[in-house]
């Protein structure tokens, strides 16, 4: 059970953190088209393209706004059980760093978000959300069951990327 707990909060925090303001520059500024994942989740289409997608169709922006929440929620719940007053106390994660899940998320910490961490120093440097979404070969639509692009998509791969960065 630890494995997946660790795994969602992973996702969780790398969705609130990095992929949730990424999304956010999209709507207001345009700017994440750039991004190296963002045309592999939301393709414009073209002649030898996928089908394109609307990246600010209501259905995307509420498929967002339902895994944002999720996400805070996880979190939320984490902090609460290791906060709980219990027979044995639990600590597996770090969680004054996301006490405040509906705020800014520091993403500095996303290597050390699991207490007691026994990866060595060189794994755990590595493991940046930055270094996940930029690697083309963990953070992709390929290999994913339908829907595999769009907002469910992009979670779907968040989350494979989270799991099989931390092993």
């Amino acid at each position: 059970m630890q494995p997946l707990m660790i795994d969602g909060v992973r996702f969780a925090y790398c969705w609130l953190g990095e992929i949730v303001p990424e999304l956010n520059n999209a709507k207001v500024k345009n700017i994440a088209k750039a991004s190296p994942w963002f045309n592999n989740f939301y393709p414009s289409g073209g002649l030898f393209s996928r089908k394109s997608l609307d990246f600010s169709s209501e259905e995307e922006q509420t498929a967002i706004a339902k895994i944002t929440g999720w996400a805070q929620d996880y979190l939320r719940w984490m902090r609460d059980i290791h906060g709980a007053s219990a027979p044995e106390e639990i600590n597996l994660f770090n969680v004054n760093y996301f006490k405040n899940p509906e705020g800014n998320l520091n993403m500095d910490h996303f290597a050390n978000l699991v207490a007691q961490e026994v990866r060595e120093e060189t794994k755990r440097k590595e493991d940046t959300a930055t270094n996940l979404i930029n690697n083309e070969s963990i953070f992709n639509s390929n290999g994913l069951t339908a829907p595999n692009i769009g907002t469910v998509g992009l979670a779907k791969a968040l989350y494979r990327g989270c799991a099989s960065q931390y092993r």
